[in-house]
């Protein structure tokens, strides 16, 4: 089965036909009217398969962006005609929040009091918690309603545009994982990280409970570079940092992070 063109795999979901089809009709307009289109802001997985769609042959001037450089939310935008693909075009604002009292706030909070207003979860990228407040990332026709809140639970807020994100970035947390492991594929790195056997992590893998990149159901003998970002359903999210050396019996040591 394809949609416009693009092959889609056998598994896939009646959302993701949504999205695929949708992201279709946005490229052929761009090219048809010389112009931009963009989606809103996309998962992980959906960034992959549409990353997918775009490069498959025929597809026009496009590119991934979030607001910042290394969003994990992105918005995916065509370029038709002669216009260069630009992150500056990209309808997304970032709002800066404020408090005096915001250690408290998660990003939990943030995103709650976002969703109260009706704004649909597409609609907001991501919420980069920062000291004294957070960056918060949305569609341009959203941001003066976003703009107004006050408050977020019980704790009084100001909020206000930046154009300058360019020093934004994510306040991530790790736990370092020490590992021998017998091959760089994914079955051998994973099973690592999440202190199970080879076999039982193969199965979690053909289940479509492992992902690399934001797609579920990679090949087990995916070989993993270095920077490599995995997450394994029930056990978290990881990143193979970087092979450290050999040991003694010609074992790869590794360095797997854990987010926190």
């Amino acid at each position: 089965m394809n949609i416009k063109g693009f092959p889609l795999p056998p598994d896939v979901s009646d959302e993701d036909k949504l999205l695929i089809s949708h992201t279709g009709d946005l490229c052929e307009q761009a090219e048809r009217y010389c112009t931009q289109r963009f989606t809103r802001f996309l998962t992980v997985p959906q960034a992959a398969l549409c990353r997918r769609f775009c490069e498959y042959p025929g597809h026009g001037d496009f590119m991934f962006y979030g607001g910042y450089e290394g969003a994990e939310r992105v918005m995916c935008g065509f370029f038709g005609g002669r216009e260069e693909p630009s992150p500056e075009v990209f309808p997304i604002v970032c709002l800066h929040f404020t408090s005096r009292m915001a250690d408290g706030l998660t990003h939990r909070h943030y995103l709650g009091t976002i969703m109260s207003l009706g704004i649909d979860r597409p609609m907001v990228g991501d919420i980069v918690i920062s000291e004294g407040g957070a960056f918060v990332f949305v569609c341009d026709s959203v941001a003066d309603t976003v703009t107004g809140i006050e408050k977020i639970g019980r704790i009084g807020v100001k909020c206000e545009r930046i154009t300058d994100t360019s020093g934004i970035r994510p306040c991530m947390e790790f736990a370092e994982i020490d590992a021998a492991v017998s091959s760089l594929r994914l079955d051998s790195v994973a099973a690592a990280a999440v202190k199970l056997s080879r076999s039982k992590v193969s199965e979690l893998i053909r289940a479509g409970l492992v992902s690399v990149y934001g797609v579920y159901k990679p090949d087990v003998s995916t070989v993993m570079n270095e920077g490599t970002v995995f997450s394994v359903r029930g056990y978290g999210k990881f990143i193979f940092d970087r092979v450290a050396g050999q040991t003694k019996k010609d074992k790869y040591r590794v360095i797997i992070k854990k987010y926190i």
